[in-house]
């Protein structure tokens, strides 16, 4: 009888003491035992920035499990192909099994989907620049890993004076981060003595082939473009219409992929070049290409993110005596905003508003390869 109570109450005690250890203003995440725990991703981020899934599922399955329970990736089922933004949030925030989100794809209803995290304190990486309201209390649940809109430009406005260009032309899609990006690009350069002649936000009914000619009329040596590769695309064939083959275009990161270089080949330009993420180690990038028969393309912020993840929930589950997994929603937030890791895209922390603080960012030519016969991207040093 003596042993059952003394066994009683040290069970009793465990159960206090785990109650009190996982007690968060937020909330708790209880996942019974030998469920997953669950990482979610809006796929359609994979639309525009190939790589990123397989970079989540190469550290998904480096980990595998914690403290008994499987990692897994919960994606967009196939009959939410074409759904919202805002709505998937809900379905993803709604999930008492999942500890965060990877995502969203930067669409008009994405602000919408930021404040259902925001409301449910549901953890949100976004692996390519997401501009959200953040939180009063300067513990945000929403955070950004692709450096800042105003050190991309920066990093754009520094090549663009290395290589005397003064006579400017912008021009940026209509989602805000691109809009922000091109906007500090043409206050910076503005600022170093150059003109922007031309600036012009692209609209769904815009009128690329006579914004082109404009800019041929004013002569600009350079054309500087924030937004989707779809229309960078669509900015190189145009130049390539009226005959500019040599002003210099600089995109952002968003032209970095294996599309922007596949339709623009052929187009003769001699002075093409992205500002994008510094390549990950050769080492890394021959792991990813022996496991996926791909280049890497994003999917280093895919990984990046996904470790994020795995190392908060490190730092702050508990597993109680019957395997169930207990973890508080403040605590992994913090644990989130407090990370400082030596990830694949870079070193990565985060500043109070969750924005990330630092980024190894480079100049890359569209460089075409004759012997190969295909165009690739190369690294290019400033001046």
């Amino acid at each position: 009888m003596k042993k059952s109570i003394i066994d009683y109450t040290i069970l009793a005690c465990f159960s206090i003491f785990s109650q009190f250890a996982c007690a968060d203003e937020w909330g708790t995440i209880k996942i019974p035992a030998n469920q997953p725990i669950k990482i979610a991703f809006d796929n359609q981020l994979e639309m525009q920035f190939g790589g990123i899934k397989l970079g989540i599922e190469m550290a998904i399955k480096e980990k595998n499990s914690m403290r008994d329970h499987p990692l897994r990736l919960e994606l967009k089922m196939p009959e939410h192909k074409n759904i919202r933004s805002d709505h998937l949030s809900k379905i993803f925030c709604n999930d008492p099994h999942t500890v965060g989100v990877i995502g969203y794809a930067d669409r008009a209803d994405v602000q919408s989907a930021l404040s259902t995290h925001l409301q449910q304190k549901v953890i949100l990486v976004s692996p390519l620049g997401i501009l959200a309201k953040q939180m009063k209390d300067k513990s945000p649940v929403i955070f950004n890993m692709c450096c800042s809109h105003k050190l991309q430009a920066r990093k754009a406005v520094e090549f663009a004076l290395s290589r005397k260009k003064k006579k400017i032309a912008v021009i940026h899609n209509t989602d805000e981060f691109s809009r922000k990006l091109g906007r500090d690009f043409t206050v910076q350069i503005q600022m170093r003595g150059a003109e922007v002649l031309f600036e012009t936000s692209l609209s769904n009914n815009y009128y690329l082939s006579g914004m082109i000619k404009k800019i041929k009329t004013l002569k600009c040596d350079l054309i500087y473009y924030a937004g989707p590769s779809e229309l960078g695309i669509l900015v190189i064939q145009e130049m390539d219409a009226v005959g500019l083959h040599n002003t210099y275009f600089i995109a952002g990161a968003a032209c970095h992929n294996f599309k922007f270089l596949s339709e623009t080949s052929g187009i003769p330009m001699a002075n093409c070049y992205v500002v994008a993420p510094r390549k990950p180690s050769r080492e890394w990038s021959r792991k990813f290409v022996t496991q996926y028969g791909l280049s890497p393309g994003f999917s280093p912020y895919g990984y990046d993110a996904a470790h994020i993840f795995i190392n908060a929930l490190k730092a702050v589950t508990l597993k109680n005596s019957y395997g169930r997994m207990e973890l508080g929603k403040k605590a992994l937030a913090d644990a989130v905003k407090n990370a400082k890791i030596k990830g694949v895209s870079g070193e990565i922390e985060f500043d109070s508003k969750g924005c990330r603080t630092s980024s190894a960012l480079a100049i890359y030519h569209v460089f075409d390869n004759e012997e190969e016969g295909f165009r690739l991207f190369k690294e290019t040093p400033s001046r």
